[in-house]
């Protein structure tokens, strides 16, 4: 699976991830479309104000659009094939309703 990181400032690098598991208390994300703006992400490239004091490699992403195409046994908010605003520059990903303020 790819995904996008910052490695050091001035580069970016679309990087090979594991890929994410379903568990009873996660739900499976697909990306379906990902912003990378000319503000945050432009930011963290350059070593902007936004990331100061944050080491790299950094991760960030706030503009992503997933679809669910599984949910553990606990998720009961959310069902398969709904859209979900998400964050994380990757092909998929995991939310975990335990670390989450969503539920």
């Amino acid at each position: 699976m790819k995904g996008i990181k910052f490695v050091e400032e001035g580069q970016a690098a679309l990087i090979d991830e594991e890929m994410p598991v379903c568990t009873d208390d996660t739900m499976l994300l697909r990306t379906l479309y990902s912003g990378l703006s000319n503000g945050t992400e432009r930011n963290f490239l350059v070593g902007g104000n936004y990331g100061a004091g944050r080491p790299y490699p950094k991760r960030i992403a706030y503009q992503q659009v997933s679809e669910v195409i599984a949910c553990g046994t606990a998720i009961t908010r959310f069902a398969v094939a709904m859209s979900f605003l998400s964050a994380r520059h990757t092909v998929m990903l995991s939310i975990d309703r335990r670390r989450s303020r969503i539920w």
